[in-house]
């Protein structure tokens, strides 16, 4: 949550400074170029660049930008392989209930004998079911494991010239919203 409200606000700061200085250097909010004495009361507002003097301000912001960044692009990838892992964890626990249900099931059946009867026919649809379930997400698994696959190979990755626009336009991608900052594994 830190780094997302860093990131706003130093977002906010750019903005500010985009639209408050304008092409002759005089800020649009004061036209007379003076600067406002707030008695030291500068609460929740970051300095402005100074106008004649260094661009050290634009300097530090493109490397916070940079920074926060590359911020970002760790958290994700770390965001990305726990959600893997628990993916993967999910997947076999619920494999393993379903197993131990229809071993359940069947042990039942076993101590109760096959006599063919309500309970035996009750026994067979409940193991049917079990089965039948197992096999449904082991498939749906298969499905988006060749789907993923398929999708990674249909579509080349971006150029260095294609996320060297996407950056300077700030692009982010459509499918999951990430920045398009990154060198790894961008598709088009």
């Amino acid at each position: 949550a830190g780094l997302e409200e860093r990131q706003v606000e130093l977002l906010h700061v750019v903005r500010r400074s985009e639209r408050g200085v304008r092409s002759d250097g005089i800020g649009d909010d004061d036209e007379s170029g003076s600067n406002h004495d707030d008695g030291g009361r500068n609460v929740g507002r970051e300095p402005q660049a100074s106008v004649g003097g260094s661009d050290e301000g634009p300097d530090r912001m493109n490397e916070e930008i940079q920074q926060l960044d590359r911020e970002m692009e760790e958290f994700e990838a770390t965001h990305s392989r726990r959600m893997a892992m628990l993916d993967s964890i999910v997947f076999a626990l619920e494999l393993f209930a379903l197993v131990l249900t229809a071993c359940h099931f069947g042990h039942i059946w076993v101590l109760h004998g096959a006599s063919f009867g309500l309970v035996d026919a009750i026994l067979a649809l409940h193991i049917n079911s079990t089965v039948s379930t197992i096999f449904k997400k082991v498939s749906e698994r298969r499905n988006l494991r060749r789907i993923s696959r398929d999708l990674d190979s249909k579509f080349e990755d971006a150029s260095d010239l294609d996320i060297r626009k996407a950056k300077i336009a700030r692009d982010i991608c459509c499918v999951c919203l990430a920045s398009m900052t990154t060198q790894h594994d961008l598709k088009k």
